[in-house]
């Protein structure tokens, strides 16, 4: 009877510890390892491009606004062909917008030349490229201009990026243009012999 007796309290003992154990596993339980996370997010950072330099456009006195529109045009063949350059293998569908005739033709000829001597060219960050009117006289649909340009391009080996010419200098030039489908393009171009430095635009 007491073996019994002993089983039976045995027994209670250990559905009562059970009981106790199951209770606790139904409550709360912190994970082992916590990880704390952040519901806030930073904002991006973002990086700012500088500009691409760009010759700029100066009028040496006023001009109408039709006689603006052709200086328009020949700074719009201007930038095309830094454009074109900038990236010469390249191919330069975009001169057509702003060549015709014999000047599309050298034009596509210039940027082949730079291809194939795998050199490009890039305009220095403090630019001092000019492009200055000083006179236009338009004939019908045809345009002539005389101005003058100061050039500061970078010519460099697209294989090593070494300079192979960073000279200033600059023209007296005479540039005929041609009004196709309402854009004036340019036609034919004459320059004076080149100057170094910026002489050649000093008045």
């Amino acid at each position: 009877m007491r073996c019994q007796r002993r089983s039976k309290h045995r027994v209670a003992s250990v559905l009562v510890a059970s009981l106790v154990l199951l209770g606790c596993s139904h409550g709360p339980k912190p994970p082992a390892t916590a990880h704390v996370t952040s519901t806030s997010l930073a904002p991006p950072t973002t990086k700012s491009t500088p500009p691409t330099p760009q010759p700029k456009l100066i009028f040496a006195h006023t001009f109408t606004p039709a006689q603006q529109a052709v200086a328009q045009g020949y700074f719009a063949a201007v930038r095309r062909h830094l454009e074109a350059s900038e990236n010469p293998t390249v191919p330069p569908t975009h001169l057509a917008e702003s060549y015709s005739g014999a000047m599309l033709a050298v034009a596509r000829k210039d940027i082949d030349t730079l291809a194939a001597r795998r050199e490009a060219v890039r305009l220095p960050a403090d630019t001092k490229s000019i492009v200055r009117i000083d006179r236009v006289r338009i004939q019908g649909v045809r345009a002539i201009v005389d101005l003058c340009t100061v050039d500061d391009a970078i010519t460099y080996s697209q294989r090593g990026g070494v300079v192979v010419d960073s000279t200033v200098v600059s023209h007296k030039r005479h540039a005929t243009l041609a009004l196709t489908a309402g854009q004036w393009k340019l036609l034919f171009r004459t320059s004076d012999p080149k100057q170094h430095g910026s002489s050649a635009c000093v008045r």
